[in-house]
């Protein structure tokens, strides 16, 4: 979508398919509502988008010029009026973060009402200008490779330590996924709420059932029977608000 030409072409050849997709795509594109809008029509439920930081100094840091975090909320709100969820990206411990990134990230997601988030702690991977740069200044914590999953603190941050970088990482997953929060974040229109179900409780919520099916080799015979679901309770949803004669006030 990044081509905005190209996909425009490609979500009016999708029409006619009748199909549902995901994407991932920049926040940018929230600037273009037809072209959103387009999406929807074509059958886009939802965009996966890598917002990194709230924090305007850490997104000149990534380099992601294209993200305007003063905008986020508006834009987010263009996807949500055509009905297409956010699934979401932030990344911690960029030279600008000190402990209070942690709490402002979530209290932004959930009063946007992202459907999920994927949070990671900064890694600099062998090879990359950003590992390069830590090793000169003496930064890198240790060479465990294991640990290079974006779920740990490999070098030392700027404004908080190691401890405190992993410590707010787990903590903000923990709160983004309580239930307080997946009811906040609700979706008004029934038939969106199955899908935004499935990923919030199947993100962190049966996480020890995931290690279970992987290990029994079922994981693909499982989500073959997870979208069959899916696709029944959407349609059953859609019949429910077509047959009522306030289904556009109940849309809206």
């Amino acid at each position: 979508m990044v081509d905005k030409s190209y996909g425009q072409q490609l979500c009016e050849a999708l029409k006619p398919l009748k199909i549902r997709w995901r994407c991932a795509s920049s926040i940018d594109i929230g600037y273009d509502e037809d072209t959103v809008r387009l999406m929807a029509e074509a059958g886009c439920e939802s965009v996966f988008i890598g917002f990194e930081s709230i924090n305007s100094g850490s997104l000149e840091e990534s380099s992601k010029h294209q993200n305007q975090s003063n905008d986020y909320k508006k834009l987010i709100k263009v996807f949500h009026k055509y009905g297409i969820m956010i699934n979401a990206s932030f990344v911690f411990g960029f030279d600008h973060d000190d402990t209070n990134v942690f709490e402002a990230t979530v209290k932004f997601a959930i009063e946007a009402k992202l459907a999920s988030i994927n949070f990671h702690i900064v890694t600099p991977f062998p090879g990359t200008p950003l590992f390069q740069r830590l090793q000169t200044e003496g930064r890198i914590l240790h060479y465990d490779w294991n640990k290079y999953d974006t779920a740990h603190a490999v070098f030392q941050p700027t404004l908080m330590s190691p401890e405190e970088l992993e410590e707010g990482y787990r903590r903000v997953y923990n709160e983004f996924y309580s239930w307080s929060s997946i009811l906040k974040r609700m979706p008004a229109k029934f038939t969106q709420k199955p899908r935004f179900l499935a990923f919030n409780l199947g993100l962190k919520k049966i996480n020890p059932l995931w290690d279970f099916m992987i290990k029994l080799n079922i994981l693909a015979p499982a989500f073959k029977l997870y979208h069959a679901c899916d696709r029944i309770l959407w349609e059953m949803g859609r019949k429910i608000l077509m047959a009522n004669p306030l289904h556009k006030v109940i849309n809206c």
